[in-house]
């Protein structure tokens, strides 16, 4: 993360501010709404991702050979 020194304080730069944000709209919930809740899981039946506070799950089955 790009910072600045601004007195006596760090501060994150323009750039770093905005890349931050749209990380958190992309994983934003469409169920509950809150920016950066989902987070991805694996186990050996799905992947996807799931919501961190909500019940809000979107997976995908593996294929068995």
């Amino acid at each position: 993360m790009a910072t600045r020194q601004n007195g006596g304080r760090t501060v994150a730069t323009a750039n770093t501010v905005t890349a931050m944000k749209n990380s958190a709209t992309k994983r934003q919930c469409p169920k509950c709404g809150r920016k950066s809740a989902l987070a991805f899981y694996s186990d050996e039946f799905s992947c996807g991702s799931a919501c961190r506070w909500c019940d809000y799950t979107n997976a995908t089955l593996r294929e068995w050979d």
